[in-house]
């Protein structure tokens, strides 16, 4: 009986760690809590900037923030998931692009729900939660704007 208690609490414990990869996107490369995604690219810093931009409009943000000498730009939160037929995750993202040339874009990203929408900051993205939880949807959508950006992606965990 001792043992099937301890099967039982170590599966249950698995399940609320959460999937290490994503529903819907090929995220396994990047670990656990990774918070900011570099997006390494053949562009210089002008380019890179205008492609972020461009994305970034695609997918229906609107800028809080661009700095063209700092090569920064910041979204309101935007929309990207539903419950119920009402927009209920929240995100902003920040896109800074580093070096001149063969530039090396730095994705991060804040969430909120509606819940907690009156929060100006939102708490952190990274790569936590269980799939289709408010937390992995932000982190599903903040890895699919750096992936629209190129695929040599690299993560950094804090």
């Amino acid at each position: 009986m001792e043992k099937l208690f301890f099967i039982c609490l170590s599966i249950f414990l698995v399940s609320c760690a959460g999937s290490q990869q994503t529903a819907g996107i090929s995220d396994s490369s990047a670990p656990s809590n990774t918070n900011v995604i570099f997006v390494h690219t053949d562009l210089d810093a002008k380019s890179a900037y205008k492609k972020v931009a461009q994305t970034l409009q695609t997918r229906g943000y609107t800028f809080r923030s661009t700095d063209e000498t700092l090569k920064t730009i910041s979204t309101e939160f935007t929309g990207v998931s539903q419950r119920w037929g009402v927009d209920n995750t929240f995100v902003r993202i920040g896109a800074n692009i580093q070096n001149e040339s063969n530039s090396k874009i730095a994705i991060r990203g804040w969430w909120k729900t509606l819940e907690n929408e009156d929060t100006e900051t939102g708490q952190t993205i990274k790569k936590f939660g269980q799939n289709s939880s408010p937390a992995r949807n932000a982190w599903k959508e903040m890895y699919q704007v750096a992936n629209s950006l190129g695929d040599s992606l690299s993560f950094q965990t804090n």
